[in-house]
């Protein structure tokens, strides 16, 4: 799987919330993160299919 620069960004995006808010990082709020990051891989993933069906079919 090739690493994006989004995956980069959201990396060090997650990093700097950790290391500035330590307080706030709970077990729930880090299932939210694993949830969204879950969720923007996945439309990241089918995003050049759909490009390419919607040239085609278009």
């Amino acid at each position: 799987m090739r690493a994006s620069v989004l995956d980069g960004l959201g990396v060090d995006l997650i990093k700097q919330i950790w290391s500035e808010n330590p307080n706030v990082w709970t077990d729930e709020f880090g299932d939210e993160v694993v949830d969204l990051i879950t969720e923007t891989v996945e439309l990241e993933r089918i995003t050049p299919t759909r490009r390419v069906l919607t040239k085609y079919l278009a």
